[in-house]
């Protein structure tokens, strides 16, 4: 079925928006979309015009909306668009917000006096709808193809359009022809008929956290170069002075790698729009938390991917002392277990937003870093959705299995040589900048960090150390102990049963893992592996609509760990044995040290 503009009656459910108003705790359906800027063309006619400027190739209204304040048809004009790409909704509600900002907030009207805009809010509707409606995921349009359908509109206009992919089956197919898709003609021909006036153009997507300028196509700078980047620069430094969030400035080549047939580039080289902008939003879910909640949450970039990602952790705490435990969890250590991060995420959001849960953070601060591989995540859904490892160059396979990588008992039972195993432990230990990353973070905070937790998919099953050895931690019956009463804590919520031991007496040998270097380097001594369950359907894809039942389950096993910690380490930490030991415990900062000569050594080879 085929919704058109009638969309809005079939949809009848969503009475809250039937007036046309709208609110940012939310993702909008494109009717909604549509009613809201037609209130504002009625309730503010002196300055909103809205038009339809061609129509999409499912025949939905491609919408804009024009706001100015009057005056000469000669002033100058930004034109931005966001939605080109249909999975990325936050860049549709940051053009909403755009728009509320420059016609509803009177302190505003200086950005309209001498200035006009001109917005596209969801400049590839079809895709957008059928995102809500089929495939959470979906990229590009929906036209119809011989073996796939769908051409991804910014690979679709025709500067450089040669260059650009040709399998119809990719979600970068740049068309069967330059501007095949109506979408792209339309914004083509809108751009064209302003051109003279635009004098900034942007083109909102996610989530790659950067303020791109041409080129895509290639890495010769553009003629202004220098205004394009001091200008990026200058509004990545007032993104970060408001929140601390950090946004790369460069060509798309330079940061994001070779794109061709974008509109940006188009605007740029046929438009002669001479300042003309990709802006990759941040999915920003952590940054808003920690501008809601900054008494509780502190947002940290504690390293680069192997492709330049921020590395990202959150630290909870109320702040009350630096004197209290830590519990340390981590996700997305292998890219396909979708899952995992989504499960750290709950974590932070109960922390944070559930008021109910307060008791968890005030005896007990918490580090949560919600994705550890985020190259490789990426790649699951843009290439191979059963990708394991890193995206790190080999030289005939690529990647490394980072929970191989750590350096204790590197190459031992359980980890590969082979490049090309799923299991490949890498060219030496510490041979990722992620798992570099992680390991300087747990040793950094290690002399207050009493539990670690690593988020994994899909044995269904609490792990503690040894995966090097059969041979048992020495304190096996505490951690056995506590594991059996986490996963008691998880039958009683819905009679689902998790097993409880060491990663060798449970599956297999598991050498080089994060968990045994957490607890025989980092020491750790409370250091698990979480092993969140299959689906019958498929191992490691849960359906949207399990995904609550899943984590929730989990969040009562996260609510036994922290009652433990907090029991036994709480006042430990204000006594004298805490001052003590903390002697022993800092001297496993020199590991830093040893970190470092790893990371410079050429040594392609160890003796684990």
């Amino acid at each position: 079925m085929y919704f058109t503009t009638s969309i809005c009656e079939e949809m009848s459910h969503m009475e809250e928006n039937s007036d046309g108003k709208i609110s940012f705790d939310k993702y909008f359906r494109y009717c909604e979309i549509q009613a809201y800027l037609t209130r504002l063309s009625r309730d503010y006619e002196a300055i909103v015009k809205v038009e339809n400027y061609g129509l999409s190739y499912e025949k939905r209204n491609l919408t804009l909306i024009k706001i100015s304040s009057g005056g000469s048809n000669k002033r100058p004009l930004i034109f931005l668009d966001a939605g080109i790409h249909a999975r990325e909704w936050l860049a549709p509600a940051q053009a909403l917000y755009i728009i509320e900002q420059l016609v509803e907030n009177p302190s505003n009207k200086g950005l309209i006096k001498n200035i006009d805009w001109i917005v596209i809010p969801v400049a590839n509707p079809d895709g957008y709808e059928y995102t809500h409606m089929r495939d959470r995921q979906w990229r590009k349009t929906r036209s119809a193809g011989k073996y796939c359908d769908g051409v991804d509109l910014n690979r679709n206009f025709d500067f450089h359009w040669s260059d650009a992919d040709k399998d119809e089956c990719s979600i970068f197919y740049a068309g069967a022809e330059p501007f095949s898709e109506p979408e792209a003609r339309a914004l083509r021909d809108v751009i064209l008929k302003y051109a003279h006036r635009i004098k900034l153009y942007l083109s909102l997507h996610s989530a790659a956290q950067s303020l791109l300028y041409p080129w895509g196509f290639t890495t010769d700078p553009p003629g202004n170069i220098k205004e394009l980047h001091d200008l990026a620069l200058n509004v990545s430094q007032t993104i970060y002075h408001f929140n601390k969030t950090e946004y790369k400035v460069g060509s798309s080549a330079e940061i994001s790698g070779s794109v061709t047939g974008s509109s940006r580039d188009w605007v740029y080289g046929v438009a002669n729009i001479q300042l003309a902008y990709t802006i990759e939003l941040i999915q920003n879910y952590l940054g808003r938390l920690a501008v809601a909640h900054s008494d509780l949450v502190t947002i940290e970039n504690y390293g680069s991917s192997y492709e330049g990602r921020n590395l990202t952790l959150i630290k909870v705490s109320t702040g009350s002392t630096k004197n209290k435990p830590i519990v340390f969890v981590d996700a997305g250590i292998h890219a396909r277990e979708w899952i995992t991060p989504a499960q750290a995420l709950y974590v932070v959001n109960q922390l944070v937003e559930n008021s109910t849960n307060i008791n968890l953070i005030d005896k007990v601060d918490w580090i949560v870093i919600p994705l550890i591989n985020p190259d490789g995540y990426e790649y699951t859904y843009t290439k191979d959705r059963f990708w394991r490892k890193t995206r790190s160059k080999g030289l005939i396979c690529d990647g490394v299995d980072l929970n191989r990588n750590f350096n204790f008992h590197w190459r031992g039972k359980g980890a590969d040589r082979d490049e090309c195993s799923d299991a490949y432990a890498g060219p030496r230990p510490f041979s990722e900048s992620e798992s570099i990353a992680l390991s300087q973070v747990l040793l950094r905070h290690a002399d207050r960090i009493k539990l670690y937790i690593t988020f994994h998919a899909p044995l269904q099953s609490l792990l503690y150390p040894y995966g090097y050895t059969s041979q048992l931690p020495v304190n096996n019956e505490e951690l056995l102990d506590l594991g059996l009463k986490v996963a008691k804590s998880i039958y009683a919520v819905n009679k689902n049963k998790y097993k409880v031991g060491t990663s060798v007496q449970l599956f297999a040998y598991t050498a080089g893992s994060s968990r045994d270097w957490a607890y025989g380097v980092a020491k750790i001594n409370l250091s698990y592996t979480v092993e969140l369950p299959p689906y019958p359907a498929s191992e490691y894809e849960i359906p949207p609509e399990k995904i609550l039942s899943v984590v929730a389950e989990m969040f009562e096993a996260i609510k036994t760990f922290h009652q433990y910690v907090q029991d036994k380490f709480y006042k430990w930490f204000s006594g004298p044995q805490y001052r003590q030991t903390m002697e022993e415990i800092l001297a496993t900062k020199d590991d830093v040290q040893e970190i470092e000569k790893l990371v410079s050594s050429d040594d392609k080879e160890s003796d684990y």
